[in-house]
C-alpha cells in the first residue's frame, strides 16, 4: 500500500490532462482519435490499478475477487498496448489506408481473443502484485506488439515525423525499466503511471492546429468563394443585359419588316436576325454560367494536364503550317493544372480542326485561342481556332451543323484510325458533353469554337489539410437562416427544425434591418418572411432585392390560403409559400430545397 501515492499523483495528472485536452476543440484525425482513446482508457486503467491495490491488500490472497480485478487490469494493459501500436501504424501507413484497416481489424480480433485467454489462464495474487500464466501472457504479448511496431517505424522511417515517434520510443524504454524494477521488487507497480507520463509527453507532439488559424483559413476561403460568386453574378448580369438588348433588336427588326415591303430591307433584316441568333447561341454556350455545374458533367476518372495537352497540340501542328502563314497561339493564365476528361478525344477533335485550317489556309494566319471560365469545381474550356483560309460554303456548313445522328460504325472506325472530319468532330463533342459552332464565309476564313465543361482535379493536400477541409466542410454544411417575423409560433417552429439540423439562425423583427445587412454584402442561404410585415412587407422586400440584384432565396409565410394569392406570391419570385400555422414538415421540406435553389 505504500506505493498508492504514485497512483494518486498519476490520477491527478490524468484528470488534468483529460480536462485540458477535451475542453479544447481539436480536429478529428486518426492521431487525435487514438490519443483520445488512450487518454480515456489510461484514466480507467489508473482506477483499475488503484482498485487492484486496495482489493489485494484487503481480501485474502488467491481469492476470486483479487483474481477478477487483476485480470481486468491485465486486459487494460493489453488494450493500451494495442491502441498505442495502432497509433504508430496510423503514422507509418498514412498513405496505405487499405493495409491500415486490415491491421486494425486483425488487432481488434486479437484483443478480443486476448481477453478470453487472460480470463482462462491461471493467476496467483498476493498483496500488491500477481504472478502466473495470465501475467506471463500479457508480458509476452506486449513485447511482440511493441517489437512489430518498432519494425513498422524502421520500414517507414523516411516518411514518419520523428517527433511523433518519441513518445512511443519512451513508452518502449519505460516498459523495459518497469519490467526490471518489478523483477527486483514485485510490489512496485509503475506501468500505468508510466503510461500517464508518456501521454503527457505525447500531448505536445499531437498535430492540433489552432482553431483561430482554421477560422482564418475559413475566412480566406469564404472571401475566395465570394469573389467567385461575384464573378458569376457579374457574368449573369452581363448575360441578362445582352439578352435583353437582343430581344429589343428582335422587336425593332419585326417593326421594320412590318413597315417596309422592300425586298432589300427584308434581306437585311433576315441577315440581322441570323446575327442575333448566332449571338444568342454564343452567349448560351460561353458566358451563361447558370448551367456550369459539376452535376451536369459526365463522370470521367481520367486526369490530364490541360496546358501540357494544348502545348503539345500546338507544337505538333506548327511544323505543318505553310511558310506564308502565321500560326498564333494564346493561352490564358487562369487555367487549372489538371482536369478530369477524355484527353485523347479532345486531342483528336482539336487536331482535326487544325488540320482543316492548315489544309485550306495558304496565306494569312491560323490562331488557336484558349480561355476558361471557372465556377467552383468546374472549368469551361473555350477553344477558338480561327483562320484566314478559303472558308466553308453555306451548304457544307449546314450539313455539318444539322447532323444530329449518333456515330455510325464506319465513323467509329475512322476515330480509331485517326481519320476524322468536322461532322465526326461534332458527334464526338456531343458524346463527351461539349458544343461546337462554326462561323465562316467563302473566301473570308473560318472560326470554329469548341466548348467543353470539365471537372477540376483538386490539388494534392496533406493529411492535416484534409482534416482542416473536413472541419471546414462541417462548418459550411451549416446554413445561415434569417427569420423576419413577429409571430412567436412561426418563429418557434422554424427554430425547432433548424436547430435539429444545426443551422445558424438570425432573427429580425424589422425588415429594414435584414435589407441593410444584405446591402452590406452579408449572405443568407434562406430567408423566411411574414407576408404582412410592418413598413416593408414581403412583396416590397422581394421587389427591392430583385431591383438591387441581391441573390437571396426567400420563403414567404402567409395567413391567406387563397390559391390565387399563392400563385401571385410565387410569380413574384418567392421560392415557397408556407401557410399559418406553419408545420414542422413544411419547414423541413423548405430546408431540403436550399441545395436545389
Amino acid at each position: 500500500m505504500r506505493y498508492i501515492y504514485i497512483i494518486g499523483f498519476s490520477l491527478i495528472y490524468a484528470i488534468v490532462l483529460n480536462i485540458v485536452y477535451f475542453k479544447k476543440n481539436h480536429l478529428d484525425t486518426r492521431e487525435t482519435r487514438y490519443y483520445s482513446i488512450l487518454l480515456i482508457i489510461n484514466f480507467l486503467g489508473l482506477l483499475s490499478e488503484l482498485l487492484c491495490l486496495i482489493v489485494g491488500n484487503t481480501f485474502p490472497v488467491n481469492t476470486i475477487v483479487p483474481h477478477i480485478c487483476t485480470k481486468l487490469f491485465m486486459c487494460y494493459l493489453t488494450g493500451f498496448t494495442v491502441i498505442m501500436s495502432l497509433y504508430i501504424y496510423s503514422l507509418c501507413l498514412v498513405d496505405k489506408e487499405a493495409l491500415f484497416n486490415k491491421i486494425k481489424k486483425i488487432l481488434a480480433y486479437f484483443l478480443a481473443l486476448s481477453v478470453l485467454i487472460i480470463f482462462y489462464l491461471p493467476i496467483n495474487t498476493f498483496k500488491g502484485y500477481a504472478t502466473g500464466g495470465a501475467c506471463n501472457y500479457v508480458y509476452n504479448v506486449g513485447t511482440v506488439i511493441i517489437t512489430l511496431s518498432i519494425f513498422s517505424i524502421v520500414f517507414s522511417r523516411k516518411k514518419v515525423n520523428l517527433k511523433k515517434i518519441v513518445p512511443f520510443l519512451l513508452f518502449t524504454i519505460f516498459n523495459i525499466l518497469v519490467v526490471v524494477i518489478q523483477r527486483l521488487n514485485p510490489e512496485v507497480t509503475l506501468t500505468t503511471s508510466m503510461e500517464t507520463l508518456v501521454l503527457f509527453i505525447m500531448y505536445f507532439t499531437i498535430e492540433n492546429p489552432d482553431l483561430k488559424m482554421i477560422a482564418e483559413v475559413n475566412k480566406a476561403r469564404n472571401l475566395s468563394e465570394q469573389a467567385s460568386n461575384e464573378k458569376s453574378s457579374f457574368l449573369n448580369v452581363v448575360t441578362e443585359d445582352i439578352k435583353d438588348k437582343l430581344n429589343k433588336v428582335d422587336v425593332i427588326s419585326g417593326n421594320i419588316l412590318k413597315a417596309s415591303k422592300s425586298a432589300e430591307v427584308k434581306e437585311q433584316v433576315s441577315l440581322l436576325n441570323k446575327i442575333v441568333l448566332e449571338a444568342r447561341d454564343n452567349i448560351r454556350k460561353t458566358i451563361d454560367v447558370s448551367s456550369l455545374d459539376s452535376k451536369y458533367i459526365k463522370n470521367v476518372e481520367n486526369k490530364y494536364n490541360v496546358k501540357l495537352l494544348l502545348d503539345s497540340i500546338y507544337l505538333n501542328n506548327k511544323s505543318k503550317v505553310s511558310n506564308g502563314v502565321e500560326f498564333r497561339y494564346t493561352l490564358n493564365e487562369g487555367l487549372p493544372k489538371e482536369l478530369y476528361g477524355d484527353s485523347i478525344k479532345i486531342k483528336q477533335i482539336l487536331n482535326t480542326i487544325l488540320d482543316n485550317s492548315i489544309k485550306y489556309t495558304s496565306k494569312g494566319f491560323i490562331e488557336m485561342r484558349v480561355n476558361s471560365i471557372i465556377k467552383y469545381d468546374v472549368c469551361r474550356l473555350i477553344i477558338v481556332i480561327e483562320d484566314s483560309g478559303k472558308g466553308i460554303d453555306i451548304l457544307k456548313h449546314n450539313e455539318i451543323m444539322s447532323n444530329h445522328t449518333d456515330l455510325t460504325k464506319s465513323e467509329l472506325e475512322s476515330i480509331d484510325d485517326g481519320n476524322l472530319n468536322l461532322k465526326v468532330v461534332k458527334k464526338m463533342l456531343n458524346l463527351i458533353g461539349g458544343t461546337f459552332t462554326i462561323r465562316s464565309e467563302e473566301g473570308m476564313g473560318t472560326s470554329v469554337q469548341v466548348i467543353i465543361d470539365q471537372k477540376i482535379v483538386p490539388d494534392e493536400i496533406t493529411s492535416e489539410e484534409k482534416s482542416i477541409l473536413k472541419y471546414n466542410e462541417n462548418l459550411l454544411k451549416k446554413k445561415k437562416i434569417a427569420i423576419v417575423s413577429t409571430n412567436a409560433d412561426s418563429i418557434k417552429v422554424i427554430k425547432s427544425v433548424n436547430r435539429r439540423v444545426k443551422n445558424d439562425l438570425f432573427l429580425f423583427d424589422v425588415t429594414k434591418d435584414l435589407l441593410d445587412e444584405l446591402r452590406g454584402g452579408k449572405h443568407y442561404d434562406l430567408v423566411y418572411i411574414d407576408e404582412n410585415m410592418d413598413k416593408i412587407d414581403a412583396r416590397s422586400f422581394i421587389y427591392k432585392i430583385k431591383v438591387e440584384q441581391i441573390a437571396c432565396n426567400v420563403i414567404v409565410i402567409s395567413s391567406n390560403k387563397d390559391f390565387n394569392n399563392k400563385k401571385d406570391l410565387l410569380d413574384l419570385g418567392f421560392k415557397m409559400v408556407l401557410f399559418e400555422p406553419i408545420k414542422k414538415d413544411d419547414v423541413s421540406e423548405s430546408i431540403k430545397l436550399i441545395d436545389n435553389f
